[in-house]
């Protein structure tokens, strides 16, 4: 597999972990912050911010162990 085909790879694993973030917890956090304060860029900043952290860790984390068994290489 190619350089193109892991980043590929690594890109769609990305997505998917963000959008999961977001339906798994958006909700929440619109409740939390109220409708009002969600609306402000501040709420919103600090949301998307964790979903960045934590689809990029658990991204590097999924590579790492797919690596790790041999399924990829890179």
């Amino acid at each position: 597999m190619g350089k193109f085909g892991v980043i590929l790879i690594a890109i769609i694993l990305f997505l998917v972990m963000n959008i999961l973030f977001y339906k798994v917890l958006a909700g929440y956090y619109k409740n939390e912050f109220g409708k009002r304060r969600w609306s402000l860029g501040g709420s919103k900043t600090f949301f998307w911010n964790g979903s960045i952290f934590f689809s990029a860790g658990v991204t590097c984390l999924i590579m790492y162990i797919l690596k790790w068994i041999n399924i990829l290489t890179f």
